[in-house]
């Protein structure tokens, strides 16, 4: 059973059994017919890390992130440009892939797919693991003088894996290869890991609040949030230590 089957079947449970007022929905799709199923049974969800057109969703700009994270390295000089993600059936994964391409078209660099590690279904969760960072990295490894000299890396725990696959095979971060990853965790500070900061516990407390205000309202107009990222540059990168916005 996948991630998705499984917030399917916890979603089929908390409706069976009525033991909720409300349902706080992090980084996990949701399809159209459970919505219309939670709509009519008034119980309210508010998705984080997620979108849905009929449910308050509060979410990041992750094209725009993953454009910038991947400008930034091309400012660097590079051009052989890798990316690590998760699995496309998340929507984050999905739109970083999308402004990481966008970010090399723009700049006139031709998207390989030999760069491009895709976490498979093998690998528990949805990809967002060290596991997958590790492996991804291993096979981008595996291309011998052609590896990448940069990777862009869809979340920092993925990050924290490849960063260990690197120093495994006896190289150097960033001097032959750069990383920068995604959302800013307390463990990308210890990496010293150049990061794109989401801004986790603004939109946490957001949808906390939402919840509890929808809870006592259920008709209020649907909310849909979006923060904005912005490049927190450490030394992985291989840039000075500054941000940039």
């Amino acid at each position: 059973m996948d991630e998705f089957d499984k917030t399917e079947e916890f979603l089929r449970k908390t409706l069976r059994e009525r033991r909720v007022d409300g349902v706080l929905l992090i980084s996990l799709q949701i399809s159209d017919i459970k919505v219309k199923k939670f709509r009519n049974a008034n119980v309210p969800i508010v998705l984080v890390d997620g979108f849905h057109p009929q449910l308050d969703s509060i979410t990041v700009e992750n094209q725009e992130g993953a454009y910038i994270a991947t400008e930034h390295l091309i400012r660097q000089g590079h051009k052989k440009i890798a990316m690590i993600d998760a699995q496309l059936k998340s929507i984050p994964a999905k739109d970083r892939l999308f402004g990481y391409k966008k970010a090399l078209k723009d700049a006139r660099i031709i998207f390989q797919d030999k760069y491009l590690f895709i976490s498979n279904l093998a690998i528990e969760k949805d990809g967002f693991n060290c596991e997958a960072g590790y492996e991804g990295m291993k096979r981008l490894l595996e291309l011998g003088e052609d590896r990448p000299t940069a990777v862009f890396v869809s979340s920092d725990i993925q990050a924290a894996g490849a960063i260990k696959a690197i120093k495994e095979h006896g190289l150097r971060i960033p001097d032959d290869i750069a990383i920068v990853g995604f959302d800013d965790i307390e463990l990308a500070e210890y990496l010293d890991l150049s990061t794109m900061h989401q801004p986790l516990f603004e939109m946490g407390r957001l949808a906390v609040r939402r919840l509890i205000d929808r809870m006592a309202d259920k008709k209020l107009d649907v909310l849909q949030k979006q923060f904005s990222t912005h490049i927190v540059v450490r030394s992985s990168c291989g840039a000075s230590a500054r941000r940039i916005a």
